[in-house]
């Protein structure tokens, strides 16, 4: 009798069993079906105008790397229907096992396609690498990626012997994969109004002339990103918002318009004082690496982590805030939640005998990376922000949701991008010096950030005077009521 009721107890769940794992897979099954189908078909019509060729597979691996090791992948992106579209490069099924990600970089080079300079292969399952690429009707993109094992002078033992494994693939940037920006709106007006070219037409370390917008993929998650380089009466990126003058910077990684203050407008013109506040400082004290930080945490902490937690706000956070309450809250629904970077990754470097570590806390030694990527021997700009940590967000889950108001300051990358310390009158030139987001190092005594001077990136402590000039963001969708962007005739936006 026991056994009888042992056997119909296992029976039954037996078919307890059977049915809750035929109920997961219809259920799988009606998901995959609901949600497959619009993606099969945008796949479908994708594909239909898109053709990619790679020199054997998709399939890209470094194994059993040793530094110095390096490979190459060539591959082709052809559009062979009707209309131009955009398209993302992804790393799928990605395996990275190294241990310091920096040892592991990549760049892809294309004539006319995304550009991408040297920067750290990523290690997440799947990753962008490039997003939001434009490719005509009739056009190839041609692409070398080069991945390298970097040789450094420190110890790599714990890299040896480590793998990298992906499968390159081409998948259409969004629904609508033909327009990034609709008509009239400030994005739409600003690429058609413009003629574009890639980044690799810029010397970075050398005096130049180029005017124009530019386009770069050295940004967060690759992502295609259109900025204005030049004089500033050659180029048609001025802009009236909220009663005050503005110049365009760049788009952002999240289709916002990024713009920096550029005065007042009184009368129909622009006055000639590009600050709200002549001097401020950035942080009260300079003592320890917190100081660095647009918001920081435990002063003389006991970790990285615990230093750079964004607790409280630096001075010049507390200015712009209080100057958005005042001048700019009233305009919320034109303004984005995006992307504002305080790049405090830490890196190695020597500068004049004295060696700056990697800690980032308390009084040690610090060099932050931005000094490595902007010396004059590489001058590599860059739109990437590599710590979460350090992207700042009002409420958006991709950055550190940290910020008050969804303001910020200008980047030194943003700067030199834009030309700023090559080219004359240039359209960021001002009188006076003024404050950027960016940290250089700590010295052991003294924090230093970055500032623009003369046409010049100069490192000061970060308890100096200087001048500030917020920077905001506004959205994909606004639109433009007036004028072409030329300094006599600058966009007006409206709803």
């Amino acid at each position: 009798m026991n056994s009888y009721k042992v056997k119909l107890a296992f029976a039954s769940i037996g078919i307890l069993i059977t049915i809750f794992f035929m109920f997961i897979s219809t259920y799988a099954y009606i998901t995959m079906n609901d949600n497959g189908n619009e993606i099969d078909e945008i796949l479908k019509e994708f594909y239909e105008v898109i053709n990619v060729k790679y020199n054997d597979t998709s399939n890209v691996s470094l194994v059993n790397a040793h530094a110095g090791d390096s490979i190459v992948k060539t591959f082709t992106i052809k559009n062979i229907g009707g209309k131009a579209v955009y398209y993302n490069i992804l790393l799928d099924d990605l395996v990275n096992n190294f241990v310091n990600i920096d040892d592991l970089v990549f760049s892809l080079s294309s004539e006319s396609g995304a550009l991408v300079s040297q920067t750290a292969m990523p290690n997440t399952e799947d990753s962008l690498i490039a997003s939001n690429v434009l490719i005509n009707s009739g056009t190839t993109h041609s692409y070398i990626m080069t991945i390298t094992f970097l040789k450094t002078t420190e110890d790599q033992s714990n890299n040896e012997n480590k793998i990298f494994s992906s499968n390159i693939k081409i998948l259409p940037s969004s629904k609508e994969y033909n327009m990034l920006y609709e008509k009239n709106t400030l994005g739409n007006k600003i690429l058609v109004n413009n003629t574009f070219t890639s980044e690799s037409n810029i010397n970075y370390k050398t005096s130049s002339s180029e005017n124009g917008l530019y386009y770069t993929n050295n940004s967060i998650n690759g992502s295609t990103v259109y900025f204005f380089r030049g004089k500033n009466d050659e180029l048609n990126n001025n802009i009236i918002f909220a009663n005050y003058c503005w110049k365009i910077l760049r788009t952002t990684e999240d289709l916002g318009i990024r713009i920096i203050y550029n005065g007042t407008y009184e009368n129909g013109v622009c006055n000639n004082n590009v600050s709200i506040q002549n001097t401020s400082l950035f942080n009260n004290n300079s003592n320890y690496n917190a100081y660095v930080g647009y918001m920081y945490g435990s002063v003389n902490g006991s970790s990285y982590k615990n230093e750079h937690t964004n607790t409280n706000s630096s001075i010049i956070k507390s200015v712009l805030d209080s100057w958005y309450s005042t001048n700019l809250s009233s305009y919320s629904s034109y303004i984005k939640d995006s992307y504002y970077c305080n790049n405090r990754k830490t890196t190695k470097f020597r500068i004049n005998n004295v060696v700056y570590g990697v800690k980032g806390y308390s009084n040690e030694n610090t060099g932050y990376q931005s000094v490595k990527r902007l010396s004059l021997d590489t001058v590599r700009p860059s739109y990437n922000c590599y710590n979460k940590n350090d992207i700042f967000t009002v409420s958006d889950i991709r950055g550190n949701m940290s910020l008050t108001n969804p303001v910020g300051l200008i980047t030194a990358d943003e700067l030199v991008f834009a030309g700023y310390t090559t080219i004359n009158n240039n359209y960021l030139y001002s009188l006076g010096s003024y404050w950027t987001m960016t940290p250089a190092y700590f010295n052991g005594s003294i924090a230093y950030n970055y500032i623009f001077e003369s046409n010049k990136l100069l490192i000061k402590p970060v308890d100096s005077s200087y001048s500030i000039r917020p920077v905001i963001t506004l959205k994909h969708d606004v639109k433009v009521s007036s004028g072409n962007g030329s300094l006599t005739s600058p966009y007006k936006i409206t709803n």
